[in-house]
């Protein structure tokens, strides 16, 4: 499913991680579109440590994605287990704040900022691939059900030990995350959260209502 993402932009608040060292951003190679060159000027903007994966000439198989991504992630977490990383499928992808705004996201609780780091994934409407286990998702109090792996963020250490909790039979990031996600204790152990509300994830596909531009 392809969807477009946009990092929302609003004030920043004091958390305890306070540098753009922080949070990196990985994304997949897939040629000189101008919307890969579009995102890649977003990131320029808010200074973000981009590492791309994959082939740069061309589109990238999801089971190849996966690959990468984990092995990225694994090479992260061995050199700063406490690094956020932010993913972004990046071809149809923008960026509109720094990464501060990913550390305050990513603490916030009910009372604000500064609550447990969480690992979270973008909301969708649609339950996909396989529509058949919709009724399984947790029913929020507000906003989207389900998510699309398109776009997440959490701890590389953290991350790292979330997937070797998969099967390793899974084909892409989506299956990967909707295996996990499914299981109770997996969610609580490792805090895998939905961005319902869209407060830091925007997927703008089926959402033309809820933008203004």
């Amino acid at each position: 499913m392809h969807t477009i993402f946009a990092l929302l932009l609003t004030l920043l608040c004091t958390v305890s991680a306070t540098s753009i060292e922080d949070v990196v951003v990985l994304t997949i190679g897939g040629g000189d579109s101008n919307g890969h060159a579009r995102f890649l000027r977003s990131a320029k903007v808010y200074n973000y440590d981009i590492r791309m994966l994959g082939d740069k000439t061309g589109p990238v198989e999801d089971s190849v994605k996966l690959q990468l991504v984990k092995e990225a992630v694994a090479k992260i977490a061995k050199e700063h287990s406490d690094k956020l990383v932010l993913y972004v499928d990046g071809p149809d992808a923008v960026l509109s704040a720094g990464p501060l705004r990913v550390v305050e996201e990513l603490t916030r609780d009910r009372e604000g900022p500064g609550g447990p780091l969480k690992v979270l994934l973008s909301a969708d409407g649609v339950c996909w691939p396989d529509k058949a286990l919709a009724k399984k998702f947790p029913k929020p109090a507000r906003g989207r059900r389900f998510f699309d792996s398109g776009a997440f963020v959490g701890q590389a250490g953290v991350l790292e030990r979330l997937f070797k909790e998969a099967s390793g039979k899974e084909t892409s990031l989506q299956e990967l995350f909707t295996n996990l996600y499914l299981q109770g204790a997996i969610r609580k152990k490792y805090n895998l959260r939905v961005d319902h509300t869209n407060t830091l994830f925007q997927n703008l596909h089926g959402a033309t209502g809820e933008i203004e531009v």
